[in-house]
């Protein structure tokens, strides 16, 4: 014969408190590492579309002087620090209104570059035969890219 009790369980145990707030926690610290990520790959997203509104604007520069352009007078190298046409010896005065335009932009467009997506970012200009290719790198380290190194390159027709 089976005896019941009339005493019935109220409430829920300490072991079912405890492990209910173990569960609870760590689905918590999944949102918040969610999260985390998210920023990560956001601050990356608009890193990269710093970087192709800097790729237009160099673009539009390159149309606007397209026979300085096609003269070679906006070409830089990636390692360049300076415009390679900066020669401290010649007298501002003795350049023409082409070069120095083509000076200043490229001068300004680096410093836009750095200012915006770090000290480490770096470009470059090559135009001939009527086709200019620009490159830009940076370092984005707090994106998917497992190297930080990113890169875009461009080429445009003039």
């Amino acid at each position: 014969m089976k005896h019941y009790s009339n005493n019935k369980q109220r409430g829920a145990g300490l072991i079912e408190i405890l492990i209910s707030v173990l569960v609870l926690s760590i689905g918590l610290l999944g949102i918040a590492a969610m999260q985390i990520r998210s920023v990560k790959n956001n601050q990356s997203a608009l890193e990269y579309s710093i970087a192709l509104i800097q790729q237009q604007s160099i673009k539009e520069t390159l149309m606007l002087a397209r026979n300085s352009a096609l003269e070679g007078k906006f070409n830089i190298g990636l390692e360049d620090e300076a415009y390679p046409g900066i020669n401290p010896n010649v007298p501002p005065s003795s350049k023409s209104d082409a070069e120095v335009f083509a000076e200043n932009a490229v001068m300004a467009w680096r410093s836009s570059i750095k200012s915006l997506l770090g000290d480490s970012a770096t470009s470059s200009i090559y135009c001939a035969n009527a086709v200019c290719t620009i490159v830009l790198q940076w370092n984005d380290n707090r994106g998917l890219q497992a190297s930080g190194i990113q890169t875009i390159k461009t080429e445009t027709r003039l």
